[in-house]
């Protein structure tokens, strides 16, 4: 209730010429692009992975069933900031952040 509050008095006080200057900011443009094309991607990859997997899950029974389940539920399960920390972690300062960096492609502080 206290957000819903919050954004509320923050819209009443945007004027559409304001709206339109932030809109028209490069900074602004790049941030909409960037999360228009992760979320292409991200579902892409979704669609891609879960619906083979899903098949797979609800039609066969195969040894470690259950692990893979509980792999794919594991989002579900953390928060994102569990989630996110956990990426940096493993990203980050370790050998497989430098072979996968030397190697294939830069993951951590990089938008594109």
């Amino acid at each position: 209730m206290i957000v819903l509050s919050v954004v509320l008095s923050i819209t009443g006080k945007i004027t559409p010429q304001t709206l339109q200057n932030a809109l028209s900011s490069e900074e602004v443009q790049f941030a909409i692009s960037l999360s228009l094309r992760s979320a292409f991607v991200a579902t892409l990859f979704a669609l891609l992975m879960g619906i083979p997997s899903a098949y797979a899950l609800a039609r066969y029974h195969f040894r470690g069933k259950e692990v893979l389940d509980s792999l794919i539920d594991l989002p579900v399960v953390l928060s994102p900031l569990i989630s996110g920390f956990g990426l940096l972690i493993f990203f980050g300062e370790t050998g497989i952040d430098r072979f996968i960096t030397e190697h294939i492609v830069r993951v951590v502080f990089t938008p594109e």
